[in-house]
């Protein structure tokens, strides 16, 4: 059996700007976007599920915590990736655990 290897990132508080998405990569192969809004952090695959363009370009809405692609106005929701844009794609965007450590911020990529 081949087991996955997790990844993660790890950065301070300090480094994600509030109400400002932004893009991390991981190995160089997949970008993570990451939400901050306020004391809380999402995090997810920075690709969109419709068509592959970076999320972290979109349009954050910081009231309904949801973001849209620029590419073709997909909206999903931060707090569970759920596509509000059923005319454009029903897939939601996926989703990574967030871990608070003290000050630092871990998100787990499986």
């Amino acid at each position: 059996m081949v087991q996955e290897e997790k990844q993660y990132i790890e950065l301070s508080l300090s480094e994600i700007p509030n109400k400002t998405p932004i893009r991390k990569e991981i190995g160089g192969l997949r970008g993570v976007l990451i939400v901050r809004i306020g004391d809380d952090i999402y995090a997810a695959d920075d690709e969109c599920p419709h068509e592959g363009c970076f999320l972290s370009d979109g349009y954050l809405n910081d009231e309904d915590r949801t973001i849209t692609c620029t590419c073709h106005w997909s909206t999903f929701r931060l707090t569970d990736g759920a596509s509000l844009t059923p005319e454009v794609t029903t897939k939601p965007m996926r989703l990574y655990r967030v871990e608070r450590r003290g000050d630092r911020i871990v998100i787990l990529i499986t």
